[in-house]
């Protein structure tokens, strides 16, 4: 590509991370119940387990961590990074590190957090987003998730199976076997 090219297709790319997150903060402040938010949510993860089946594990993760801001609630802006992820529809990256460790972190509406099926539904994404992220080798973005998960249900199965993975990954393996162990 020529430089003109590139800085063509970088502009394209801002203007539709631009687009995402008008469209994601635009539709957040339309969905006036907890339950029009936990449905919303549930259709992106169903979209995202599909995009996981065929491959399309960046496009996955970015859709996984879309949802759980969704369920979060409040006025918090739509991440930059998740933006360029759904708007590059998975080609370029997906957060990774501190930028999922931000959008997978405390920080929900209160309101939001007590309507039924919330907490549950934010522990499935959080696991989903395990198993994408250990598909992309990101074992500190997986580890972050199952965290989260053990937190409300330290016994979750698939959270500690996931996170001697992700502890293993990361050439733990004592920690891992340790985990596996509980």
């Amino acid at each position: 590509l020529t430089n003109m090219d590139k800085e063509q297709s970088k502009n394209y790319l801002a203007d539709q991370a631009e687009r995402v997150i008008d469209e994601m903060e635009s539709m957040r402040r339309g969905l006036l119940s907890g339950v029009g938010h936990l449905r919303k949510a549930d259709d992106m993860k169903a979209e995202a387990n599909e995009w996981l089946k065929t491959g399309q594990t960046k496009r996955a993760l970015g859709r996984y961590l879309s949802a759980i801001w969704l369920l979060k609630g409040g006025d918090s802006p739509f991440p930059l990074d998740l933006a360029v992820c759904e708007a590059g529809e998975g080609q370029l990256s997906a957060p990774s590190g501190g930028a999922m460790a931000a959008i997978l972190g405390s920080g929900s509406d209160a309101t939001l957090d007590a309507e039924p099926g919330v907490g549950k539904a934010r522990q499935v994404l959080h696991l989903n987003v395990a198993a994408a992220a250990l598909q992309l080798q990101d074992f500190a973005g997986a580890l972050e998730a199952c965290n989260f998960v053990l937190k409300a249900e330290p016994k979750s199965e698939k959270a500690l199976f996931r996170l001697a993975k992700a502890h293993e990954g990361m050439g733990n393996t004592t920690q891992a076997r340790g985990i596996l162990k509980r």
